[in-house]
């Protein structure tokens, strides 16, 4: 009976809920942390995992973006290349540009970290470990890897550049078919016919193709196979002018019909201008005065030329330099008489220059069929300021060959444009 009521006592129930309870809240407790934990160390593995991705994608794209600037460069020195027709400068060009593609194809090969490709600072990002550039037959792709804390990632991006293909770039080489003048102008009288000095007297060298009498000559004398001088052309697009009032000429020009020159006539070639005057048909009078000022150079060019016994052509010394010139097929007459002074070359190997009385003095050199010198006339040597091109309007004759020549360039960036994968 004692034990009966000894069971039945309640004494101590609190203490064991309260034992209870307090497990029960310590379990649940450790198990929420433990949760928590969890969750906090996956969300700072994601945060790691997503700047390691971001950080590797803008590596990738600091390497797209360079890789574009390198293409439009390419193609900049392609085009410019193609458009040159100097052969000199196309081979000069031809390798800047093969040297430039060479270093680029070597960058665009797998296993090029990102260290190799310096020539944009923006690709150092912090965290890249590894960056890999390769290209294949349409698209260029980078691969960048970074790592976080231990925490990696990879992007991968996709260029379309659709490959690459053969350029060209056109060559020229003229063969220029000289007319000898250059090298004729370096003796003072050349004759493609007879010489007869007179009394005359020469400073520099005489050649001749026919016969040569009398003079004296302060050089050397030398008779010559006969050499082919071609025509001297004026060129085909000298504006027509009037001939002027005033005797006074200041830019080139074209004069048809018949002219006269009678008296004082200037002709001002300003700063290292070449003035080129085309008369068709010249008179010149007797006693007339041609002065050239300024320092370029003069080209007087006649068709059919009727000429007085005194001329005088007015130079200084160094410029400018005055050629004229005699058409080859019409036979003229070119009078110098009196005390002419003539500072100039004249070019006449159709014509007879005549010096039959007085003494005519030439600063320049002469280019003639027939010399005849019955006074007493002056040749000395000047030393002319031409080229080849001078004698064919402005531009080189001859036999022009052409020639393509190939090279790899590289395509524009397609339409496509970037693709990102993540690795």
């Amino acid at each position: 009976m004692r034990f009966l009521k000894l069971l039945k006592k309640e004494n101590g129930y609190a203490l064991v809920l309260v034992m209870l309870t307090f497990a029960v809240v310590a379990i649940l407790g450790t198990a929420i942390v433990a949760s928590s934990m969890g969750e906090i160390k996956q969300s700072v593995a994601m945060d790691k995992d997503m700047r390691a991705y971001y950080q590797a994608r803008s590596a990738a794209d600091a390497t797209m973006s360079w890789i574009e600037k390198k293409v439009i460069y390419l193609n900049a020195l392609s085009a410019d290349l193609e458009t040159t027709h100097d052969p000199t400068l196309a081979t000069d060009k031809a390798k800047i540009y093969a040297s430039e593609l060479g270093d680029f194809n070597k960058l665009i090969s797998p296993e090029h970290h990102l260290g190799t490709l310096t020539d944009n600072t923006d690709n150092v990002i912090a965290g890249v470990t590894k960056v890999e550039v390769w290209r294949d037959t349409t698209d260029i792709y980078t691969v960048a890897t970074a790592t976080v804390q231990g925490e990696s990632a990879s992007v991968k991006v996709r260029l379309n550049q659709n490959g690459t293909s053969d350029g060209y770039y056109t060559t020229s080489e003229t063969n220029l078919v000289t007319n000898n003048t250059v090298g004729l102008f370096r003796d003072s009288i050349y004759a493609t016919g007879n010489i007869d000095l007179g009394n005359g007297h020469v400073e520099g060298n005489v050649r001749y193709e026919g016969n040569f009498t009398g003079g004296s000559i302060n050089g050397t004398c030398e008779k010559v196979v006969p050499k082919e001088i071609k025509d001297w052309n004026p060129p085909t697009n000298l504006t027509p002018k009037t001939w002027p009032s005033n005797g006074t000429f200041n830019s080139s020009g074209l004069y048809n019909g018949s002219n006269t020159m009678n008296g004082n006539y200037t002709i001002d070639t300003g700063e290292k201008n070449d003035i080129i005057l085309y008369i068709k048909d010249l008179t010149i009078s007797n006693n007339t005065t041609l002065t050239a000022s300024g320092t370029g150079r003069v080209f007087l060019f006649v068709d059919k030329l009727t000429s007085g016994n005194k001329f005088d052509i007015i130079s200084n010394e160094t410029a400018p330099f005055v050629y004229f010139i005699l058409d080859k097929g019409i036979a003229s007459g070119f009078g110098l008489g009196g005390d002419g002074q003539l500072q100039a070359f004249i070019y006449a190997p159709g014509s007879d220059i005549d010096a039959a009385h007085g003494n005519p003095d030439i600063y320049g050199a002469v280019i003639c069929k027939n010399f005849m010198g019955n006074g007493n006339p002056t040749v000395s040597e000047r030393t002319p300021n031409l080229k080849e091109e001078d004698f064919n309007g402005g531009s080189s004759t001859g036999t022009t060959t052409s020639k393509a020549v190939e090279y790899p360039r590289l395509e524009p960036i397609g339409l496509k444009g970037k693709q990102w994968m993540k690795g």
